[in-house]
């Protein structure tokens, strides 16, 4: 059975089907997203460490796929519905959120999984991967597109290898992909003030050491949610 998608109509499908189409027409490009990469590489290590080796092993076998979908997520004009505010229950535009991306990309996934389309089933399990890594950062979590926004980013990606995680992740304590994607939106707002555009190092980093950690542990539980799931 497939998760339910939150608010989804056929005006969200219609929107979802027309991004698409635009943003196979914007121009061709390499979208390599190493911060995201890395999110992905150390949920194989978080899982491994955790003692889910085989997981671990089955997620490594797939680590080209998972990487081309969360790179694929940013292409175009996908990326303006990476956004939910918590407060609200809303993302950036009425019509589609990162909760409805999330749990639309995984049920892709679950769907060409269990159709033997392995391959393919990982691809939209790195872009669901990649909307759950967007939420950790609270611009995200406050729908903001700003000045602030992008600066915040660009420091972090400057310095995300110092936040590293190799453990600790906690399995089993959500029954659906929304979940992850809520409970990172929730965190991430409680840090806006932090990563304001008037901020500085300091601030950042106060941010940031709460932030990636739980970028790099929901993306190992993501995963392992996810392989339990298709074995049921």
């Amino acid at each position: 059975m497939e998760v339910n998608v939150i608010g989804h109509s056929y005006i969200t499908y219609g929107a979802r089907w027309l991004m698409g189409l635009t943003s196979a027409l914007q121009p061709a490009r390499t979208n390599i997203n190493y911060c995201h990469q890395f999110f992905n590489s150390q949920a194989v290590e978080i899982l491994r460490n955790d003692g889910y080796e085989n997981y671990a092993n089955i997620i490594e076998f797939y680590s080209i796929d998972l990487d081309r979908g969360v790179n694929w997520a940013d292409i175009g004009w996908k990326n303006i519905t990476h956004y939910f505010n918590p407060d609200t229950g809303k993302g950036k535009l009425k019509f589609a959120n990162a909760v409805d991306e999330t749990v639309w990309n995984f049920n892709r996934a679950v769907r060409n999984w269990r159709e033997g389309s392995h391959n393919r089933a990982m691809f939209f399990l790195g872009a669901a991967a990649h909307i759950v890594q967007d939420l950790c950062v609270p611009q995200h979590a406050a729908n903001s597109i700003s000045p602030g926004h992008r600066r915040y980013e660009q420091w972090a990606k400057k310095r995300f290898s110092r936040y590293t995680v190799c453990c600790g992740g906690n399995y089993g304590r959500f029954e659906n992909p929304a979940q992850f994607a809520l409970e990172n939106a929730r965190t991430a707002a409680q840090l806006r003030d932090d990563v304001k555009l008037s901020k500085g190092s300091k601030s950042f980093h106060r941010a940031t050491e709460v932030v990636l950690p739980m970028a790099q542990l929901s993306t190992a539980e993501l995963f392992h949610f996810f392989l339990q799931y298709v074995e049921n």
